[in-house]
């Protein structure tokens, strides 16, 4: 079995983390006077937080199918990455959210930034493709989401589309 940022087993498990991350992030909403979710230590919130953030920091995991999860948060280390970094670099136009994404190591608040991986930029017809994917997957979910979409991610999604691609017709 191969392992690299772009092997099968990786994917799966940014899959597995990001389902980790949104389900803390879920909880949180839930129970706006925590800090933590209920049932969890504070030492395995920061390393669900942190695995997430590196995984950001290493490349774009995100995909369409992703959506309908990221839908239901409002963490800026979830929608952030996706709509101010990922999105924005996909279509072309200006990025405002700064990549590699603070790390804290240990309880003492130590920082550290892992390394910002700069992978070979998607082209050709795989870049139109993908792009073709997000383009319909923002669009379905900007007119016909079935309104189980949090504000802040409406909020994020609003922006990115009339924002940063106000001529396009597709989103």
């Amino acid at each position: 079995m191969k392992f690299g940022l772009d092997a099968q087993i990786t994917k799966l498990c940014f899959e597995d983390i990001l389902k980790a991350r949104a389900s803390i992030d879920i909880r949180l909403q839930q129970d706006t006077n925590a800090d933590i979710p209920n049932g969890i230590t504070q030492h395995d919130y920061q390393e669900t937080c942190n695995i997430c953030k590196i995984y950001c920091n290493a490349k774009n995991f995100y995909l369409p199918s992703h959506l309908d999860l990221i839908s239901q948060c409002t963490s800026q280390d979830i929608l952030a990455p996706l709509f101010k970094y990922y999105l924005p670099d996909l279509f072309n136009v200006k990025i405002s959210f700064e990549m590699p994404m603070r790390i804290i190591e240990d309880a003492g608040g130590t920082d550290n930034y892992y390394s910002h991986i700069f992978p070979k930029p998607i082209t050709g017809k795989r870049k139109k493709r993908v792009l073709k994917e997000w383009n319909q997957a923002l669009y379905n979910l900007s007119t016909h989401n079935t309104g189980r979409l949090t504000n802040t991610f409406r909020n994020y999604l609003h922006e990115f589309i009339y924002e940063n691609l106000p001529n396009s017709a597709n989103v």
